[in-house]
């Protein structure tokens, strides 16, 4: 009566098996092999307090960038994943990325989405970093920090 025959149920079985292995070896890799360059690859386990980082008094910590772009007619807006029709990982290594390398081709790909949905045209974008200093009282926010910024120059059929 214990002994399943199913070989259907066996085989779930087995395949449930697997997928609670590989996330318990994830798991245990960024519990014990973390290298904090390549944090963002550990998603979702390290945004559990364990698994952070010890920060000291005096200390920068910068949570996360956001790239706002300069229009044409000179005002800011900040850039989001759904002004350009992108999901989450698209916009942070696609767009993202392509703007952190400087790589202006890739970038036009997806400010024509933009321009298209919104009739506006950048002429730069900056990354920006919101940093925080670290104080026996908490956190203190210091002066944002541009971590790169580019300058763009393409026409509309690019």
């Amino acid at each position: 009566m214990g002994i399943d025959r199913n070989p259907q149920a066996k085989v779930q079985r087995t395949v449930v098996s697997f997928i609670i292995l590989f996330y318990l070896a994830l798991q245990g890799s960024a519990t014990f092999t973390m290298n904090w360059r390549f944090i963002s690859y550990y998603f979702p386990f390290v945004n559990y307090p364990m698994y952070t980082a010890t920060h000291y008094e005096g200390e920068h910590v910068r949570p996360g960038n956001i790239i706002v772009g300069r229009l044409d007619d000179n005002s800011e807006v900040e850039i989001h994943e759904k002004d350009l029709g992108l999901n989450y990982w698209q916009f942070r290594w696609g767009f993202g990325g392509a703007v952190l390398r400087g790589n202006q081709g890739e970038i036009v790909k997806y400010l024509l989405y933009y321009k298209g949905a919104n009739g506006k045209r950048f002429t730069s974008l900056t990354v920006k970093s919101f940093p925080a200093i670290v104080t026996r009282e908490g956190m203190r926010p210091s002066p944002p920090e541009d971590i790169r910024t580019v300058q763009l120059t393409y026409t509309d059929r690019e």
